[in-house]
C-alpha cells in the first residue's frame, strides 16, 4: 500500500467517524462521563483527529461534514461542559492537592498547552513579572488552565463563570486545593466584567459572545494582552478558529501564538491593541 493510498484510507476513516460520532451524540441523552458509549466515542474521535493528516483542510472543508460540523462543535461543547462538571466534583470531594488531578483523561494536553502558552509569552514581554494579574473566561468546573498558569506564572487570577453551576463546582474544587489566595471565582459574564487591574486575558475556546467580551476588555483597559484559545486544521472539527481579521477590526493585532499539533489540540493567538 503506498502513501497516497494511505492518506486517502485515513480521510476516509475519519470521515466515516465524524459522522458516526455526530450520530452518537445527537441520540444520546446523557453526554456525561457516566454514560460509558460518550466516553468511547469521545475518546476515540480525539484519537482520530489526533493523528497528523496532510489533507486536513479536504476533510473539513467536506460538503457532509460542512453539513453537521457547527451542530456538532455545538453537541460536543455540550459533552465538555457535562465531562467538566463530573470530574469537577469529583475533585472537589477527593484532591488535596494539584497533582491529584493528573487522573483526569486530558491532563497532559492541557500540561503541554500551558507550557507553549507561558513560553511564548516570556518570549512576547520583557518580563513575566508584568503579568502579575490575569483574569480566565471560562473557567469552568475544572480550571487546570488558571491552576497551571498561577502555578507558573505566580500571578494571582480571577476565574469568570457566567454559568452556576461550573462556577460552584470550580470555586468548590479551588478552595480544597487551598489555592484561593491565587484564584479569585467570579459569577459574571465576560461582557460586564472591569479588566482595568488584568495584565493579561484569556479567553477559553468554548465562550461565546467573544466579540462583546473583547470590545470590553479594550474599553476598560486596553492595555491588556487578550489570549484566545482557537483551533487550526483538522482540530476545526471540534473547536471555531479564532478568525484574527476579525480581532483587526476590533482595533487589535496578533503579536505571537501557540502552534498546536497531534498532541495539543488548541492553539492560542495572542493580541495587542493598535493604539497602545
Amino acid at each position: 500500500m503506498n502513501l497516497s493510498q494511505i492518506e486517502h484510507d485515513q480521510k476516509q476513516d475519519i470521515l466515516t467517524f465524524y459522522q458516526h460520532a455526530y450520530q452518537i451524540l445527537k441520540r444520546e441523552e446523557d453526554l456525561s462521563p457516566a454514560n460509558p458509549l460518550i466516553n468511547e466515542t469521545l475518546s476515540a474521535l480525539v484519537h482520530k483527529l489526533s493523528t497528523p493528516i496532510n489533507s486536513s483542510c479536504e476533510v473539513v472543508e467536506h460538503p457532509p461534514i460542512q453539513a453537521i460540523k457547527d451542530d456538532m462543535i455545538a453537541h460536543l461543547a455540550a459533552a465538555e461542559y457535562e465531562m467538566e462538571n463530573y470530574f469537577g466534583r469529583v475533585f472537589a470531594e477527593r484532591a488535596s492537592r494539584l497533582e491529584d488531578l493528573s487522573s483526569f483523561l486530558y491532563w497532559d494536553n492541557y500540561k503541554e498547552l500551558t507550557k507553549t502558552e507561558v513560553s511564548k509569552l516570556h518570549e512576547l514581554i520583557s518580563s513575566p513579572h508584568e503579568l502579575n494579574h490575569i483574569c480566565f473566561i471560562g473557567s469552568g468546573a475544572l480550571p487546570l488552565s488558571p491552576l497551571l498558569l498561577a502555578e507558573t506564572l505566580h500571578a494571582t487570577i480571577d476565574c469568570l463563570d457566567i454559568e452556576k453551576t461550573p462556577y460552584m463546582i470550580g470555586k468548590a474544587l479551588v478552595h480544597r486545593l487551598q489555592k484561593e489566595e491565587q484564584l479569585n471565582y467570579v459569577y459574571q459574564d465576560g461582557k460586564t466584567f472591569n479588566y482595568q487591574a488584568a495584565d493579561l486575558v484569556f479567553i477559553a475556546s468554548l465562550v461565546p459572545d467573544k466579540e462583546k467580551i473583547v470590545r470590553q476588555i479594550f474599553r476598560t483597559n486596553p492595555k491588556a494582552i487578550i489570549a484566545l484559545r482557537s483551533a487550526e486544521g483538522i482540530h476545526r472539527l471540534l473547536y471555531h478558529p479564532v478568525h484574527i481579521a476579525g480581532m483587526e477590526q476590533l482595533g487589535y493585532q496578533l503579536i505571537g501564538n501557540t502552534v498546536a499539533d497531534s498532541y495539543i489540540i488548541n492553539s492560542t493567538l495572542f493580541f495587542t491593541s493598535k493604539e497602545v
